[in-house]
């Protein structure tokens, strides 16, 4: 699991972007507030990116981490009507977490 040996983050990043396309979600359309959750290959840990962008927004040890800090950028600079899209090792897409302005009426069990 995980990424070749060498290589870059740039190429994982567009490995992932490619992967996202051909299952119809591209990770450069669509609300300006989510956050996608990926490993870092060259410091290690997990990045909070924001869609559509490069750099990351935040960087954490762990992937439970990571995720919880994309959902309060999501509520606090997203307004909280984004989405926190959580991905594996290998960029697949593994979950995904409506903000508070999404949310239907009915109770989140899952997270």
């Amino acid at each position: 699991m995980g990424t070749d040996e060498g290589e870059s983050n740039e190429d994982w990043k567009k490995k992932v972007q490619k992967i996202r396309q051909e299952n119809g979600a591209d990770m450069g359309s669509g609300n300006d507030g989510n956050r996608h959750v990926v490993p870092n290959n060259e410091r290690g840990g997990w990045d909070v990116v924001k869609e559509g962008h490069k750099r990351a927004s935040a960087h954490e040890p762990t992937q439970k981490a990571a995720e919880r800090r994309a959902k309060e950028i999501v509520e606090k600079s997203g307004r909280g009507d984004g989405e926190v899209i959580v991905h594996r090792k290998d960029g697949r897409v593994r979950d995904s977490d409506s903000g508070s302005k999404n949310e239907s009426p009915r109770k989140d069990t899952k997270h």
